[in-house]
């Protein structure tokens, strides 16, 4: 019996079928905004339709139309502030349980490392790569065991760690940072450097934190 949801090998085991079972939710974006609403910290006491539509880089009717198929079916709940439309996961149970192990096992990296980098000022770049980028972008093969990730920017390597570490134990996947500055990425034309600049990514800054 599965009694917590950071348990490495039941989200490997997740991942595996997950990926390929579409059905489970109704699309990418519902997938998405649920992530949001149950991962995402800045949610925890609910985030109205603007903020997750401008997250999801939606339109916010689209973000209106999921969060009323979600709230018919207890996914999650909404109540108003003035004239402001706030959702927040549903009630501690086990639907939310259950959903929450699910979007873990499917877009948990992405959204648990890009609340960990949002506010920092000393990266430039900030890449998921290898297989966990590749099974995302659709490829075959086994579901990753742990997370491969780029940083660049002025951040020391106990930072780049303990970062790391931070999303390994939200995760319970291990996350495995890869640490250059500024120049030394642009400088490195190694085979790791050209085979990851080829491959799929996940870029976790907002393009207007980058500066090239």
């Amino acid at each position: 019996m599965v009694t917590s949801w950071h348990y490495p090998l039941y989200l490997r085991e997740m991942q595996a079928s997950l990926r390929s079972m579409q059905t489970l939710f109704r699309s990418a974006t519902q997938e998405r905004l649920l992530a949001l609403v149950y991962l995402d910290p800045a949610c925890a006491r609910g985030c109205t339709v603007r903020r997750l539509a401008g997250a999801l880089g939606v339109a916010e009717s689209t973000v209106s139309r999921e969060v009323t198929r979600l709230v018919r079916t207890g996914a999650v709940l909404e109540r108003r502030e003035g004239n402001q439309r706030l959702v927040v996961r549903a009630p501690d149970g086990p639907l939310s349980r259950h959903l929450e192990g699910l979007l873990r096992a499917t877009v948990g990296p992405e959204v648990v490392l890009r609340n960990l980098v949002a506010d920092r000022d000393d990266l430039e770049l900030a890449l998921i790569f290898g297989s966990y980028a590749a099974r995302a972008a659709g490829g075959p093969g086994p579901p990753p065991g742990d997370i491969d990730l780029l940083l660049v920017g002025d951040i020391g390597f106990d930072d780049a760690y303990q970062l790391a570490e931070e999303a390994s134990r939200q995760l319970g996947l291990e996350v495995n940072p890869v640490v250059r500055s500024p120049t030394e990425w642009a400088d490195d034309d190694s085979g790791f450097a050209t085979a990851l600049r080829a491959g799929h990514t996940i870029d976790l800054l907002d393009e207007s934190r980058r500066d090239g």
